[in-house]
């Protein structure tokens, strides 16, 4: 079942839980629903029953958009309101008070009268001027006076609102049920929590080419930018919460490049030495003192693993190998080990899972395949991609940007690389030339000369020109050559007239 789960449409392709980048802001498309309509999605087991469409995440965008226009607007007019307009800054109702028949007695103080308010007209009747008259219980006066007083009236809807928050809350409170957690659990949490308070340790998250903050949702292109930007969270209370909250073996990646300690700014070579130095401020850590829940890394200068010291060329395939050293979380199919959970569901869903076809009976290996097969066979991938002020449908994402443009006056996005200030029409292909340029990624390399390259196809453009096979021939002379880019340069150089027309 890979149906959308607002509007049941099939298929779908991405996950409503997972985060995706759109216009530079990461989107949680659960949370925006929580956010917008206070709609809490029910999270199953299966992984396809997780599923969006492009329809209703536009939708949703829109209507998320609509709302905080709404809310400023609402702002904007509170503060241009003054107590004159008939609202006080604490936002109660003023009202006119008409005192009739009012009986005064020989020393200034009034008699008891009796005030008749119904609530009722009360409560259905906002932002009105209200009459209230006085019973008469002695004797009357002819003269009339009238006074201003505020009186603080709930509003109906932010009592309702409210009582319906009560209600939400005691039901949750009564079927939620505390998981129990295991001492060597509460140990791990503490001794990572104390290690990281009593240092300098930059916590982040794993974006690919970039490093993201822990306590925010920005992200940087160096360590060192990320740690300028921490020093910024000094609330340690969020730490604690967010550790107290970590489930299982739920690693976090630490940046311990010049590691030091707060309290004397002694150096320590690793989490294990930082450990054993703590306990000379009189820090205790659990019963098993060696073990915690942060992985090392030192990512200022080169790539070296912290525990076997091997050389990397990119953060991605450091990572991948710490799992390695991390061997918590083992496939039962494979064998292969993950440091987290959640690396491990992600593999058994891609490698070991059948993807089965919504239109047909045909199974796939790979999540891959099956995408391919539903466009070319079922034709999915035309009523995909369609546009929302003419119904146009598009196969590719290209093709739609370009019609809006064009037709509707759509402004074109565009991304600058923040190292070079080269831009780009496309977000991937900012990503893409981050890697291969500023990164220097290069995952490839020549199984003869070990020369290494940023993709498949230049590895093996490269490798042929260490075999003596000379595939290219040339039409107005014998000569052969290896690659299709020789045999170009030859036509150019040796037959430019020919070859020009």
């Amino acid at each position: 079942m890979d149906s959308c789960r607002c509007c049941l449409t099939k298929p779908c392709f991405k996950n409503i839980s997972d985060e995706y980048s759109y216009g530079g802001q990461i989107e949680i498309y659960s949370d925006m629903l929580l956010n917008t309509f206070n709609l809490y999605i029910t999270k199953f087991t299966d992984c396809e029953a997780q599923m969006i469409c492009d329809r209703c995440i536009t939708r949703l965008r829109d209507a998320t958009e609509f709302k905080k226009q709404v809310l400023s607007a609402e702002e904007t007019l509170l503060s241009q309101y003054t107590v004159s307009d008939g609202l006080s800054k604490e936002g109660d109702l003023i009202l006119d008070i008409k005192e009739e028949d009012y009986n005064e007695t020989s020393d200034g103080q009034s008699d008891d009268s009796t005030f008749i308010i119904d609530q009722g007209s009360i409560n259905d009747s906002e932002g009105q001027i209200f009459v209230i008259k006085m019973d008469k219980k002695e004797e009357s006066v002819n003269e009339k006076s009238t006074v201003r007083r505020p009186l603080p009236v709930r509003r109906k809807s932010e009592a309702r609102v409210r009582s319906l928050r009560k209600s939400n809350t005691s039901m949750k409170t009564k079927t939620k049920k505390t998981p129990d957690i295991s001492q060597t659990q509460i140990d791990l949490r503490e001794n990572s929590l104390k290690l990281v308070q009593n240092s300098n340790l930059c916590l982040f998250k794993s974006r690919k080419t970039r490093f993201g903050c822990f306590f925010c949702k920005e992200s940087f292109l160096k360590i060192a930018e990320l740690r300028e930007h921490n020093k910024m969270h000094s609330n340690t209370k969020i730490l604690k919460l967010r550790f107290n909250s970590l489930r299982g073996l739920s690693y976090k990646n630490v940046e311990i490049t010049n590691l030091a300690c707060n309290t004397c700014s002694e150096t320590c070579k690793d989490l294990q030495e930082l450990k054993t130095h703590l306990q000379i401020h009189n820090i205790k850590f659990g019963v098993d003192t060696e073990r915690h829940l942060l992985i090392p890394y030192k990512l200022e200068g080169d790539l070296k693993c912290t525990i076997c010291a091997q050389n990397f060329n990119t953060f991605t395939r450091l990572a991948v190998h710490m799992n390695k050293h991390f061997m918590n979380n083992v496939c039962e199919i494979c064998g292969v080990s993950y440091i987290n959970r959640l690396s491990l569901r992600t593999h058994v869903n891609s490698m070991h899972r059948e993807k089965k076809c919504t239109l047909c009976p045909a199974t796939f290996l790979t999540n891959y395949s099956k995408v391919k097969h539903m466009k070319k066979s079922h034709d999915t991938g035309a009523s995909k991609r369609y546009c929302l002020l003419c119904n146009k449908t598009f196969r590719y994402t290209y093709m739609l940007l370009e019609h809006r443009i064009q037709e509707h006056g759509a402004q074109r996005q565009i991304y600058e690389c923040t190292e070079c200030g080269k831009t780009f029409y496309a977000q991937q292909n900012l990503k893409t030339h981050i890697r291969c340029v500023h990164i220097k990624e290069r995952n490839y390399p020549c199984s003869i000369c070990f020369r290494r390259f940023f993709t498949k196809c230049d590895q093996r453009r490269h490798e042929r020109s260490h075999e003596d096979v000379r595939s290219f021939s040339c039409g107005y002379c014998e000569g052969r050559f290896k690659s299709k880019d020789s045999l170009r340069r030859h036509l150019k150089r040796q037959h430019g007239q020919m070859y020009e027309k």
